[in-house]
């Protein structure tokens, strides 16, 4: 799957909730415990998300529709927050992962799969420094 970058850069064809990505029940409940377990909620069992670029379809399972971001972003006619000229606002930091606070809560007990699972696809800092230095060139 190619890369999907959503308006905050998190990374859809990364995330364990992505419609495309879950393949089982198996895939919702570890998900579901997953996000429980690092990020204090649970993703519903009930949808795939589909993610923010989605078209407005009252239907369409959007991660949070109480994001900040998406409006912001298509506001301003961008495809992104890196291509904003006020990157880093509150907005944007209010999106972008900690990792290293989550391990530090877990005493450094997360192993590299649940980094990939639970971890790489929010790291939207790194992948929106990525995507302005790519675009400064």
């Amino acid at each position: 799957m190619a890369q999907i970058a959503a308006r905050c850069v998190f990374r859809c064809d990364l995330c364990s909730a992505y419609n495309k990505n879950i393949k089982s029940s198996e895939d919702k409940t570890k998900v579901s415990e997953g996000w429980a377990k690092y990020w204090g909620q649970y993703a519903s069992r009930e949808y795939r998300l589909h993610g923010c670029l989605a078209s407005g379809n009252p239907n369409s399972a959007l991660p949070d529709k109480s994001c900040l971001i998406r409006p912001c972003v298509m506001k301003k006619g961008l495809n992104n927050c890196a291509q904003c000229n006020e990157y880093v606002c509150k907005k944007s930091k209010s999106r972008m992962a900690s990792y290293q606070e989550i391990a530090d809560k877990h005493k450094g007990k997360i192993s590299k799969e649940e980094y990939d699972f639970f971890f790489e696809p929010y790291d939207s800092r790194k992948v929106l420094d990525e995507i302005r230095k790519t675009s400064q060139n």
